[in-house]
């Protein structure tokens, strides 16, 4: 088959990039809108131009794909090319990052190459061309868009500046203390970048999230009970633990190759190892207040949720989030397991009603009475007062006796701690969700 990628490509590099192009709605979208018969082999050097050391562009091209070759020449001698380049060297997630920003960019330029008229006509004739015809009008067309990209240059400068946010919110959406998580699959991380791109409130959200670790001291590594030890041998690509056998592949020519597919396919022998669980870290019930007194601080206290979910799910514990103003609506999440669409649906709605402490408290009873949060702790987030029945509080208390939990209470930018006082072991009054008090609490709950 025919090569139509332009850079100094191998084998290695087609499957690394189908890899990524497979788990990327949002690459697989920008081709399907673009017109442009060799698009899908720019998006692969644009992707292969960012993450190789030193790629190169090949001087001599088949005619064509001389448009790929100026598309490439043009976007990497420029400024903002330079700007992310460092960064995205070796690193597949910040190179697939920034090439779908690159590629983005590039396809918009395309369309605007249709209006000149040397393009609108090699268009049209590819569009009635056959047989022989045909290759003489991909050429044609090819010629008509080197022109084209040696006369202009595409708009590229903030491209460096948009990927910052995103990359860095995918690291706090995976709960990471400053390092990608290798064991996350590519998949999972490059849905959450693209639905940081989609959803804006998300993406300020993830920033929060990222300020609160950086405030608490980053995610605690879990303890380990014991020493691991080897319990069978699986596939998989963590370099750590794959077998001498697959590693002396790498001294051979041709060898070397097939390690690298495996790699890239995730079907290099490993071993899996025992004795990793974390040692024994109750489930959580957190309580956010939705009234409509939060509105303006929605988004710091649905990043404070979330980053009490991220560390539950760092440690494997089950975590209930009551969200409450007159009404309730509870999501539970196994081992603080979320789901994208889950987070997407978390972080970009709100209830907005008054404000009622009692039938959120009665939902995180219930919620402990259950065999699943029966050890869990209560994390009691508001902004207001509300009234207490006494026959409520006598239930309260006499539960917290019977099931030993612990209920910390969070007021944002009031005094008057007496209403949570009356429920709470401990109540943080705080001016905003950053404060030491409830820095202190996230530390806690480690």
């Amino acid at each position: 088959m025919k090569r139509e990628t332009v850079l100094n490509t191998d084998l290695f590099d087609d499957y690394a990039y189908d890899k990524i192009y497979q788990s990327s709605k949002k690459l697989q979208s920008i081709t399907k809108k673009q017109e442009y018969p060799y698009f899908r082999a720019l998006q692969q050097d644009m992707w292969s131009s960012l993450y190789k050391v030193n790629p190169q562009i090949e001087a001599e091209v088949a005619p064509e794909l001389v448009g790929n070759q100026s598309l490439m020449q043009k976007v990497m001698t420029d400024e903002a090319y330079s700007q992310a380049k460092p960064k995205t060297t070796l690193d597949t997630l910040t190179a697939a990052i920034s090439s779908l920003l690159f590629t983005e960019k590039v396809s918009q330029w395309l369309d605007e190459m249709k209006e000149s008229e040397p393009v609108k006509q090699a268009y049209e004739h590819l569009q009635q061309a056959y047989g022989e015809e045909k290759e003489e009008a991909l050429e044609q067309l090819a010629t008509a868009i080197q022109q084209e990209a040696e006369n202009g240059t595409p708009s590229l400068s903030g491209i460096p500046d948009e990927s910052k946010p995103i990359e860095a919110g995918v690291k706090a959406l995976l709960a990471g203390n400053g390092h990608m998580d290798s064991k996350v699959p590519l998949a999972e991380k490059l849905e959450l970048a693209e639905l940081l791109m989609q959803h804006p409130k998300l993406s300020r959200i993830a920033s929060e999230i990222g300020r609160f670790q950086l405030l608490s001291g980053g995610f605690r590594k879990k303890r380990v009970e014991e020493a691991p030890g080897v319990a069978d041998i699986t596939l998989g690509t963590e370099l750590e633990n794959v077998l001498s056998s697959e590693l002396v592949t790498l001294r051979h020519p041709l060898l070397k190759r097939v390690f690298q597919k495996k790699f890239v396919e995730g079907n290099l022998l490993t071993f899996k190892h025992e004795g990793q669980a974390a040692a024994g870290q109750g489930p959580m019930v957190i309580c956010i207040d939705e009234s409509g007194s939060m509105n303006g601080s929605q988004e710091e206290s649905k990043a404070y949720c979330l980053s009490l979910l991220l560390k539950a799910k760092k440690q494997k514990r089950d975590v209930a989030i009551i969200r409450f103003d007159d009404q309730v609506v509870t999501h539970t999440y196994k081992k603080g397991q979320i789901s994208a669409s889950e987070l997407v649906q978390f972080a970009t709605s709100f209830m907005g009603g008054g404000t009622n402490f009692e039938r959120p408290l009665t939902e995180a009873m219930q919620q402990i009475q259950t065999s699943r949060f029966q050890k869990a702790d209560i994390v009691f987030i508001t902004d207001g007062e509300a009234d207490v029945s006494e026959a409520f509080l006598t239930r309260y208390h006499e539960l917290k006796k019977e099931r030993g939990f612990h209920t910390y209470g969070i007021l944002i930018g009031m005094q008057n701690t007496t209403s949570l006082e009356r429920f709470c072991d401990e109540v943080m009054s705080i001016q905003n969700l950053k404060d030491k008090g409830a820095i202190q609490v996230l530390k806690k709950i480690n």
